[in-house]
């Protein structure tokens, strides 16, 4: 009775902190207060099912921990299908068509949601309602014998069989009423999709194998036959222009070659500069770094609010880019093909590699942690020794081991300041590094590498929507996320400009130095490197000690 009762109270939780009926409250609220507010409202539903969505494979994944259940995971896939509805709907107020449209296959490709009968019922009620029964129809087949653009699975999208059965009753009340045959049974339309749709879908897909197993050597349409000289003289100009871009595996080598060779060393200029900004201080790592360790998490998923209208629409529109065009960014020698999708790869690798880059360091750390801890604990072994045997010489003893353990102290620091000097040093390469290569990719504000503050923090504004935007990509699917920034696209082509928020920086060139760490020093009490948080005494470490570094996913 304690578990039925246990797991009775955790399911209320689920239910309370995934309310859906609040998100829906909040976002009509904000939409029927003010019309001007639906990007706002959009906001609300957008926010709490990427949340909501990445909560939900969270429990899915920890279900075999024990740690939650199939019923927990159940009520969560209901709240999140119905927000899908409810985001949709909002669209259909706001007489956003398209939106609404979009949000409906965002729903049904959701990888919670999306296999739930009341997200595809409401998208063909709503396409019956937009007097597209052929669409609707579509959306049915996909739902339960499968055979859409994006399905590889067959037998249907949905898999209980109660929805099943009840979007098989409103398919036969549509076909009924489209074919004006009340007497049309569910055998019949059963039997009549099996074999006109599902054969059909079967022999699609071996035909696109085909094709694809033997593209190069289709005869020319007669469309292309028919074509007029004019057109003709086109193709072959385009032809020749995509065959001057193939890329070659010789081609990049060189680049890459080219790239590693720039990158081996920090430039003496650059390291001047660096020297110069520092002034009498010790070098830190550059503040702040273009990529932080946990996905942000935007205000505004446009990136408006960071960048500004005129750089974040700029942004989008390289995102949206689907068709490769050369980038001349890096010069005559530096040819490729820049998609959206290649941009998003690059600043992951970007990203991967400051991953990378504080793992070396937190392993450097924590290998002098154990090192100058075991040499402590081995001190303070001899200093209980030597007082021991001290008889009458107590307090000469004391005072040595007080000078030993103040000289002590002092070589910590020393070596965890050299250290930290090394690691700073190695992040600025790795910054002059991610710059180098994000110039090559032709982002904008990229121009090699740079010290200069303003600059890195617009470079960092400019990675931080990057960053979020990549990972979005992989929690909600290329197309999805597609449909997402092409709305916002829309939406800020449409708005007034906003300016780029003009960031508060500390002076360009120096920096202060540190507040001098205390000797000796039994237990830190100052921050051991910048961008950390302090050590307090609560925590007790001992001597020596890195505080832990930032957790990458």
């Amino acid at each position: 009775s304690n578990t039925i009762m246990n797991q009775q109270e955790q399911q209320q939780k689920i239910e309370d902190r995934y309310n859906a009926q609040r998100i829906i409250n909040e976002a009509n609220d904000k939409y029927s207060s003010n019309k001007n507010e639906l990007e706002n409202a959009q906001m609300i539903y957008q926010s709490a099912l990427l949340d909501w969505v990445d909560d939900a494979r969270e429990m899915e994944n920890n279900i075999a921990t024990g740690n939650s259940s199939l019923e927990d995971v159940a009520v969560l896939k209901t709240s999140i299908a119905t927000l899908w509805v409810e985001y949709a709907n909002l669209n259909r107020t706001a007489n956003m068509f398209k939106a609404a449209t979009e949000a409906y296959e965002q729903a049904v490709n959701c990888p919670i949601a999306g296999n739930t009968g009341m997200v595809w019922k409401e998208y063909a009620k709503y396409q019956i309602e937009r007097k597209r029964p052929k669409t609707a129809q579509k959306i049915y087949l996909r739902a339960l014998v499968g055979g859409g653009e994006s399905d590889t699975v067959e037998g249907g999208a949905v898999s209980n069989e109660k929805d099943r059965n009840e979007l098989w009753e409103d398919f036969l009340a549509m076909v009924r009423q489209i074919k004006k045959d009340p007497s049309l049974t569910l055998e019949q339309l059963r039997e009549a999709v099996d074999t006109e749709h599902t054969v059909k879908v079967r022999e699609e897909r071996i035909q696109a194998e085909i094709d694809a197993m033997s593209g190069a050597d289709q005869p020319p349409s007669k469309k292309q036959k028919g074509m007029d000289m004019s057109s003709s003289s086109s193709s072959t100009s385009n032809a020749q222009r995509q065959q001057q871009q193939i890329i070659t595996a010789e081609a990049v080598d060189s680049v890459a070659s080219a790239l590693i060779e720039t990158t081996k060393n920090i430039s003496p200029a650059l390291n001047a500069e660096w020297l110069a900004r520092d002034g009498n201080a010790q070098p830190t790592r550059p503040d702040p770094p273009l990529f932080s360790p946990s996905p942000p998490k935007l205000g505004d998923p446009s990136g408006k609010d960071l960048l500004g209208t005129e750089l974040a629409l700029k942004l989008i529109r390289i995102l949206l880019n689907k068709s490769p065009s050369p980038s001349t960014s890096g010069g005559k020698d530096h040819l490729c093909e820049i998609t959206g999708g290649t941009i998003l790869d690059i600043v992951n690798g970007c990203w991967m590699m400051t991953a990378l880059k504080e793992k070396e360091a937190t392993k450097s750390q924590s290998a002098l942690d154990k090192k100058l801890t075991g040499e402590y604990e081995k001190m303070e072994s001899e200093f209980d020794s030597r007082l021991s045997v001290a008889g009458g010489a107590l307090s000469v003893v004391e005072q040595m081991n007080a000078n030993d353990k103040s000289h002590f102290m002092a070589m910590c620091n020393q070596q965890r300041q050299q250290l930290l000097s090394l690691v700073s040093s190695e992040f600025r390469h790795l910054l002059a590094i991610q710059q180098e290569i994000l110039t090559k990719a032709g982002l904008p504000f990229f121009n090699g590498p740079t010290v200069d503050a303003s600059s890195i923090r617009i470079q960092a504004n400019i990675c931080t929507f990057l960053h979020s935007a990549f990972y979005l990509r992989n929690r909600i699917g290329e197309k999805a996320h597609e449909s997402m920034l092409s709305a916002q696209e829309c939406r800020l082509a449409s708005q007034e400009p906003v300016p780029m928020p003009i960031p508060k920086t500390k002076s360009t060139m120096y920096h202060l130095p540190p507040p001098p760490v205390p000797v000796p020093m039994p237990i830190p009490t100052q921050p051991i490197y910048a961008g950390q948080q302090p050590i307090y005494a609560s925590q007790q470490p001992m001597p020596g000690q890195f505080p832990p570094p930032p957790q990458y996913p």
